[in-house]
């Protein structure tokens, strides 16, 4: 029967009719469209004893359409059977899920761009809670700040760039719980005298927090100046919540896209500008990617010359199998470091040093990553520090000197190779150093100590000389020279050096030795002599004597040879007179004779012709000379006979 028995005050509501108006109707008036269908879901109630619908519109009194979903079972009204239907409203549930359905369209668009999808997410929202104004702002409770980024349509206050305090807008509300918050009343939620009601006039308010890790939190809100006679929904609540984790998700994905971008900007820049080569390699030696420096290291203008090529070509001959079976292992998922010699495109020999790791690569395969760095003069300053070592070792041998430093803050003792040597100590390790200063002779350990102490405590350098006592009984002798280091006015480090001066010693002994006996001797011939020339002074006084009185007696009784003769020895006794006196002078020593002047040599010849006259006359000698220079030395007449 197309009647309707009874319905409840629900019915009544949604459908628009009075509930005595609905007796007079039947399904026919509410379901005009889709009768047949109605009356084969009743037959399927009666037969299978219930029923569930989900596609069946109802018509409202106004004839507005209703999509509706039943549920029903037979029962008996007053002796007949009937249906009881429960018929719901599915306007709100369709709404919702037309607005799901178009989120999902947007946001899974991938050709849209980002600000298209936040404007069609945003229009979305105000359509589906049925509010003016969508947006986005920055927010940051610590400081207050409310600052609008994005806003859908044209408000007077709510414009892009705008600050306001957070604590005079709605969305003050969601930073305390984190949760969606909704106004629909906003004097009863206590908003009277703020700006976003009594200055903006906004009356509905619809929000949510988004929080970032990595940058400023957002509200994601809709808004109307437009008063809003019911309350948000749970559904509207849930919808609003599910855009939100869309936006939120969204401008992180954005965030992380443009921290990587600023990464790899960097890292591009980085390997761009490092001075260091890097490269990948595939696992077949071909060189895949190299960068500028690499480039110059290979000699070559332009990633063309190189990349592409079999990398195995610029490796040294002798170091080509180490580095194919080194790619290999690289390849292989390993990690290492290989020093190998490369020959660029002009022949010039590069020493190299690589550190690789394997690479994963977009199509699957892996490649050597490597960062590589030419160390030929590296090599070449070990080589020469080497030698320099080896010369330094040599030379300390050579020299007897070793180097030694004492740590100023743990007085911890370092020796050089030479002073285990001097020593004659185990080169196992270095003894503490109160062990190494107990080792000198005990007359000699407190000029080292002081020295040593001094130094740490003063900063002063030292330059001493003391005996050691070696293991085998002997006793050598030690330079021992500290030059402390001062930074900052702290003593930062103590090093010195140790020379074995035994033989040095040694000779400094024998010579004192030699030039006490030189002295003892000098005396003794200075005595000698002083005692010499003063005896010998007296008989030639009394020679002189009687030839001046030879010479005035018989003057006259002398012929003229006699007469020389006689000027002869005269002369020759004046001149004997003052060899004695120069050899009195020269004795002694201790006036260091008169000073050197300038003497004729040619001179000094004649006076010793003359002295030699007879000896000359006796052999028949001739004596020649040229002309003679003028020296500096003693004049005295004693000297000449060492002429």
């Amino acid at each position: 029967a197309d009647e309707i028995v009874d319905a409840n005050q629900a019915a009544t509501e949604m459908l628009g009719y009075t509930h005595d108006e609905l007796l007079t109707l039947g399904p026919s008036d509410i379901h005009p469209d889709e009768l047949d269908k109605f009356q084969e879901f009743v037959e399927g109630v009666f037969d299978d004893g219930t029923g569930w619908m989900d596609e069946l519109t109802c018509y409202t009194k106004e004839r507005g359409r209703v999509p509706a979903e039943i549920s029903a079972s037979p029962m008996e009204h007053n002796g007949r059977p009937v249906v009881l239907a429960v018929v719901r409203d599915m306007s709100e549930r369709r709404k919702r899920e037309r607005a799901q359905r178009r989120l999902y369209e947007i946001t899974a668009d991938p050709d849209r761009p980002f600000e298209e999808k936040i404007q069609a997410v945003i229009e979305l929202g105000c359509d589906r809670f049925d509010l003016e104004y969508g947006g986005i702002a920055r927010i940051d409770p610590e400081t207050d700040l409310f600052e609008v980024e994005t806003i859908s349509g044209e408000h007077d206050h709510l414009v892009p760039g705008k600050q306001y305090p957070l604590s005079e807008t709605y969305c003050q509300l969601v930073t305390d719980d984190g949760k969606t918050a909704a106004v629909s009343d906003p004097a009863s939620n206590g908003f009277e005298g703020k700006l976003c009601y009594e200055q903006f006039g906004v009356q509905a308010y619809l929000g949510s927090h988004l929080e970032f890790d990595s940058d400023v939190d957002r509200t994601f809100f809709f808004v109307s100046n437009e008063p809003r006679e019911d309350g948000f929904s749970a559904a509207e609540r849930t919808f609003h919540h599910l855009m939100g984790q869309w936006v939120q998700y969204e401008l992180e994905r954005r965030q992380r896209e443009q921290e990587l971008r600023e990464r790899t900007d960097h890292l591009s820049a980085l390997i761009e500008t490092a001075p260091e080569c890097i490269k990948t390699v595939g696992a077949d030696g071909t060189l895949l990617q190299i960068n500028p420096a690499g480039l110059e290291m290979l000699e070559a203008d332009s990633d063309a010359d190189v990349v592409g090529g079999c990398v195995y070509d610029l490796i040294a001959p002798e170091d080509r199998e180490r580095f194919r079976e080194f790619n290999e292992q690289i390849c292989r998922g390993e990690r290492g470091t290989l020093e190998f010699d490369i020959i660029g495109l002009e022949g010039t020999r590069h020493h190299m040093e690589t550190h690789a790791a394997p690479l994963r690569r977009p199509d699957g395969t892996t490649a050597q990553m490597a960062l590589t760095r030419d160390v030929t003069e590296q090599v070449e300053r070990k080589r020469e520090l080497e030698r320099a070592l080896d010369l330094l070792e040599k030379t300390e041998c050579i020299a007897d000197v070793g180097g030694w430093e004492i740590d100023p803050d743990t007085k911890e003792v370092f020796w050089s190779d030479h002073i285990f040597e001097l020593l004659e100590v185990s080169d196992d390790e270095e003894p503490p150093l109160d062990e190494t200063l107990d080792m000198y002779h005990e007359e000699d350990q407190p000029i080292v100590t002081d020295a040593v102490e001094t130094a740490l405590d003063s900063g002063y350098s030292f330059d001493v000389e003391a005996r050691i006592q070696m293991d085998s009984g002997e006793v050598r002798w030690l330079r021992l020279q500290g030059d402390p280091e001062i930074g900052d006015d702290e003593l930062v480090s103590f090093r010195g050096a140790a020379q074995d001066v035994t033989e040095r010693k040694q000779r400094e002994q024998r010579l004192e030795e030699v030039i006490e006996r030189l002295e003892a001797s000098n005396e003794r011939l200075e005595q000698f002599a002083h005692a010499a020339s003063h005896d010998l002074q007296e008989p030639l006084r009394m020679v002189s004597s009687y030839l001046q009185l030879l010479e005035r007696r018989y003057e006259d009784a002398l012929d003229e040879e006699g007469e020389e003769y006689l000027e002869f020895a005269v002369d020759g006794a004046d001149r004997m007179r003052g060899m004695i006196k120069g050899l009195l002078d020269y004795s002694r020593v201790e006036t260091q004779g008169d000073p050197l002047e300038s003497i004729e040599l040619d001179a000094v010849f004649d006076d010793v012709l003359r002295d030699l006259q007879f000896q000359i006359e006796e052999h028949d000698a001739e004596i020649t000379a040229e002309a003679l220079p003028r020296v500096e030395g003693d004049a005295s007449p004693v000297s000449y006979t060492h002429l």
